[in-house]
């Protein structure tokens, strides 16, 4: 599990991520302001052959990494609003926008061939994709722990009876319908306040639609959602799902033991 969402970080969009987690349980007005702070820029070097100014390589792999890691994050943040969701898409076009510059880039996979400063060198280069992938081991170790104490969380709920076999109904009937055929109900337990929701989806481009409609489809009973997911061996995708029911929030954890469980 671990080494999947390791590779997340360094393959993008070839599957779903979880990369670093910046603010788990942020409000879509704080994902939206920092998105903000995430504007591409076109910082370049001279040309050895001219005047033009092209961009660094370097710089431009770094910011697609970081562009990466935002979209990474806004999947697993809680969703309770359409805004969130443009943000996502605007992330992915920007992602893909950074990409093609970079392939087009002469000298690719040459550090440095663009550039004379220090913080260009191969050296550079490597310490920073090791800091990435330290820094998004760290945030996944933290993303699951809070995702296990929600866990217990849930599991320490009283039912409502009314409530709980009356939404229980409706995530049913909605993941049974003729287009959600490439999805999977595996199991679906609501409380008193949330719901638990494991679904298998054919494959990760399945799984990232659904992660995109499926919110948007609750939301009016269920205006917040958290995801853990997982990619099988077969290219499948597990996903478990989190749930609060309208008027309530998804647990928040205030605390968290920053020792890693032996």
């Amino acid at each position: 599990m671990k080494t999947f969402h390791l590779l997340i970080v360094i393959s993008g969009l070839a599957v779903l991520s979880i990369g670093v987690y910046i603010t788990l349980f942020s409000t879509p007005d704080d994902v939206t302001s920092h998105s903000s702070n995430m504007i591409l820029t076109e910082e370049g070097v001279r040309n050895d052959e001219g005047d033009e100014s092209v961009p660094s390589l370097v710089a431009l792999e770094q910011e697609m990494a970081l562009l990466k890691m935002e979209l990474a994050a806004l999947k697993q943040t809680s969703t309770s609003s359409n805004r969130l969701q443009q943000e996502i898409v605007k992330l992915k076009k920007e992602v893909m926008v950074l990409r093609g510059r970079v392939e087009s880039l002469p000298g690719k996979g040459e550090y440095g061939s663009n550039v004379e400063n220090e913080g260009d060198s191969p050296a550079s280069a490597q310490l920073t994709e090791q800091d990435m992938i330290a820094a998004a081991e760290e945030e996944d170790y933290k993303y699951r722990k809070r995702m296990e104490i929600m866990e217990r969380v849930f599991l320490s709920e009283n039912i409502d009876p009314q409530w709980s076999t009356k939404t229980s109904g409706l995530i049913t009937q909605h993941l049974e319908k003729g287009e959600q055929t490439k999805t999977n109900l595996e199991d679906v337990d609501c409380r008193a306040t949330l719901c638990r929701v494991a679904v298998n989806h054919q494959d990760a481009a399945v799984a990232e639609e659904f992660q995109l409609q499926f919110p948007m489809q609750m939301a009016e009973a269920l205006p917040q959602i958290n995801y853990l997911y997982e990619q099988q061996a077969d290219g499948s995708v597990s996903m478990v799902m989190y749930l609060a029911r309208d008027g309530y929030d998804l647990p928040q954890v205030t605390q968290l033991d920053q020792q890693r469980v032996q």
